[in-house]
């Protein structure tokens, strides 16, 4: 993978200290497959999302409004018996501490996501928010675009949040079949609203 990214001349180092978009840049520079370019460009804007989080806790209007949003997915996941919680492309954990508050009763909360480096900076943030008791309820893992590392139906509850815009199409049905093969009792996929269209345009992401 280094190599082909060398005969690109494509220097990561160099590129991290670059304030652009990595996902564009990335598209018109490279041949490479989206799937590689958005694990690439989530590990090159690492870090980000906790320093936005940090920036969202000082603003009393914009947490509100992320509280807000924590507990309607919270009500979404709230079934009978209900012990084991996927978070499909996690990031670097934000909502898991908020998770495990409202969830009390769940044995176990797995998160994932295709880029290490974002996992790094999750548990590193996750240290120093949870006890020994809270993070023995969660395990972080690197998934390989659509494949899950479980049965068929051991999973209660599995949510996605800002994942499917990043997929093609085709690719995006293929995600969805596993995490039906996956889950047991509710899937639950956030996606940004309509107003926000010209983001994902802006930033080539799937908008259809």
């Amino acid at each position: 993978f280094y190599l082909k990214m060398k005969k690109l001349n494509l220097n990561l180092i160099k590129l991290k200290k670059k304030n652009i978009n990595y996902r564009k840049y990335l598209i018109k520079k490279t041949k490479l497959r989206i799937s590689t370019i958005t694990r690439l460009s989530y590990d090159l804007q690492s870090g980000n999302y906790i320093k936005n989080y940090k920036i969202l806790k000082r603003n009393k209007k914009n947490y509100k409004i992320f509280l807000k949003n924590i507990k309607n997915l919270n009500e979404k996941i709230k079934l009978k018996n209900i012990k084991t919680i996927l978070d499909f492309g996690t990031g670097e954990g934000i909502k898991l501490p908020y998770l495990l508050r409202f969830n009390k009763s769940v044995k176990k909360i797995y998160a994932c996501d295709i880029s290490f480096n974002r996992l790094y900076y999750a548990k590193v943030f996750l240290k120093r928010r949870l006890n020994k008791g809270e993070m023995s309820k969660l395990s972080l893992f690197c998934n390989k675009d659509f494949e899950l590392p479980f049965k068929s139906s051991s999973i209660d509850v599995i949510f996605t949040s800002g994942v499917l815009e990043n997929l093609s199409n085709k690719n995006m049905n293929k995600l969805l079949l596993e995490l039906f093969r996956v889950t047991r009792k509710r899937l639950i996929l956030i996606e940004p609203i309509k107003d926000k269209l010209s983001r994902l345009k802006q930033h080539q992401l799937n908008f259809n």
